[in-house]
């Protein structure tokens, strides 16, 4: 069963993207908030920036480490959930395969959280068996979310680096975060609402009634 689904997987795939997400680096130690931004933009979810939400200087990250459940709160701020998934049981060629399946098939970036001086999340966007690397973005990178050289995300990290790095500290081991659910905002549908949650108010019906000021009208001729 493992070859047959190892054979239906691509040789290069990519999740589905509604949009290329351009998030500004304001500090590199701010990558849950950063990572969950990027996954809402990319599925297609409206979200705010991260930089006007969290607040009090960049310095204040230092005492903001993400851990699963506050990511998982995160991405509910985002109107997604989330499933969180430990991998420590199989062997790296199954956890590669993994990562495949959820880009291939279910087209949507899985988390990773991943070794660091501190805790640190990316999220994996492609991946190419040719090249033998994933596509992620990693908010360490650079100054924003973008690298037009590459078709997603913004750095590629090599098959045996991700499994290195993925190994993570003490008991937080393989971990990753799996999107279940998304709530995509219609606005179009949002301001209809709103339209007739006024109405039902009476919030946009007339104060004069219109024989009124017909009459009105025509007492001024």
């Amino acid at each position: 069963m493992k070859s047959e689904a190892r054979e239906l997987l691509p040789a290069e795939a990519y999740v589905d993207l509604v949009s290329n997400p351009l998030i500004d680096h304001w500090s590199h130690i701010r990558c849950g908030s950063y990572t969950a931004e990027w996954v809402a933009k990319a599925v297609g979810v409206r979200s705010l920036s991260s930089n006007k939400l969290l607040r009090g200087p960049v310095w204040f990250d230092l005492f903001r480490p993400v851990f699963p459940r506050d990511m998982k709160e995160l991405f509910k701020a985002h109107n997604m959930t989330t499933l969180e998934i430990r991998l420590d049981a199989i062997t790296n060629e199954e956890r590669l395969e993994w990562i495949r399946t959820e880009i291939a098939l279910k087209k949507r970036p899985p988390v990773l959280l991943i070794r660091a001086n501190t805790l640190h999340w990316i999220a994996v966007g492609g991946y190419s068996d040719v090249k033998k690397v994933f596509y992620i973005y990693d908010s360490r990178i650079g100054s924003d979310s973008f690298d037009n050289r590459l078709p997603i995300g913004n750095m590629e990290m090599p098959y045996d680096v991700l499994l290195q790095e993925w190994s993570g500290r003490w008991f937080l081991r393989y971990v990753a975060l799996i999107i279940t659910n998304v709530q995509v905002r219609d606005l179009k549908k949002e301001k209809i609402s709103s339209i007739l949650e006024s109405y039902a108010r009476g919030e946009l019906i007339q104060k004069v009634p219109l024989q009124s000021s017909m009459s009105q009208s025509r007492h001024s001729d």
